[in-house]
């Protein structure tokens, strides 16, 4: 249900750069100079208003069923620690090196996922590991802390290797070869051979079960598609502003992403009543982090709100929440909490949302 990516746009960096990447200059051999020179910022972006490229509408309904119906299969399987290493930090200086390079902007939400998968599964099978062996708590803890101090030493070579996975994932003409990941690392001051490049990508892929995560942004983008298709058939003037509902899904996407931890404890407070007697508060929320549909619902309103106002936000809540399968009970929640950690942080002018 993709929607055709037919011309080059300007994007904004999410956020500030991370500060090993500071003051660092990152080519892309992929962008051509006269691309360079011209548009600093080239990514290929959706043209919703094309139809080459995009699924017939009459499966758009089935798209959505089957993306539900992974989510419902992650959820059962999800543990509480599922997205303990989707952090500020981490997060931030995916996004950076994603940005610097000059990649799709649906590479970096894919690879701070991979990223995320992998180092919750490396750690949980690490202390798993240790638990196992006959070593006295002395020992145990001084292995624990060596295999914590490598793991942390190869951050910067792993971040790489997600964004490399998400490349290839995402765009053939885009993805980094090892001889890229290679110079990347080097110019941010983190030398690794070829070698240690293939092999990092290897086992990132190996030990998160050769699964790619789905992204929020995938979501949002067929959700749009629909959108723009209902207005304009509706005769709303808001179906030509698609391009500008992108670029605003976009910015809240990674508001959202880098403050993960914020948002949800937000979200929690707001909706009280998911948390039912008995239940794991931890594991409950890495449920509904699962729930890339309630997200991509919140942010398409959000945007929705700060691009175009709210005159018409209640009748595209509910085309959105019908599409995306999702109850108005937990999107306002979630779209409020947005709206509140943006003000927080002065990320975005919210003039038009003072009333939330």
């Amino acid at each position: 249900m993709s929607s055709s990516r037919s011309q080059p746009r300007n994007s904004s960096p999410p956020g500030t750069p991370a500060s090993a990447s500071r003051n660092k200059t990152l080519h892309n051999p992929n962008i051509k100079q006269n691309e360079r020179e011209s548009n600093p910022l080239v990514s290929r972006e959706p043209d919703f208003f094309s139809p080459e490229g995009a699924c017939h509408k009459i499966y758009w309904s089935d798209c959505i069923a089957q993306m539900a119906m992974d989510i419902l299969e992650r959820q059962k399987a999800v543990t509480a620690c599922e997205f303990d290493f989707l952090k500020p930090k981490l997060v931030e200086y995916t996004f950076t090196v994603c940005v610097r390079l000059r990649l799709p902007n649906e590479v970096r939400f894919t690879a701070a996922l991979i990223l995320n998968m992998y180092l919750t599964r490396q750690l949980c099978g690490l202390h798993e590991f240790i638990g196992q062996q006959a070593f006295d708590v002395q020992k145990k803890n001084r292995e624990w802390d060596r295999m914590e101090t490598n793991m942390e030493r190869q951050i910067p070579l792993r971040i790489l290797t997600a964004i490399q996975i998400s490349t290839k994932i995402h765009s053939y003409h885009d993805s980094l070869s090892s001889r890229q990941v290679v110079n990347t690392l080097r110019v941010v001051g983190v030398p690794y051979n070829m070698s240690a490049v293939m092999e990092s990508e290897q086992r990132v892929f190996k030990l998160i079960g050769h699964s790619i995560p789905d992204s929020p942004l995938e979501a949002c983008e067929m959700a749009l598609k629909v959108l723009t298709y209902t207005l304009k058939k509706r005769g709303m003037e808001e179906s030509s502003r698609h391009d500008d509902l992108w670029q605003h899904c976009l910015i809240v996407l990674d508001v959202c992403f880098i403050n993960h931890i914020e948002l949800y404890d937000r979200f929690m407070r707001k909706c009280p009543f998911i948390l039912k007697e008995g239940d794991e508060k931890r594991l409950t929320m890495s449920k509904i982090k699962c729930d890339i549909l309630l997200l991509a619902s919140a942010t398409i309103q959000t945007a929705f709100n700060l691009c175009i106002g709210k005159q018409h936000l209640s009748e595209v809540a509910l085309i959105v929440n019908k599409l995306l399968r999702c109850h108005p009970t937990y999107v306002e929640p979630l779209r409020q909490s947005i709206i509140e950690l943006a003000q927080s942080r002065k990320t975005v002018e919210f003039s038009q949302c003072d009333d939330v």
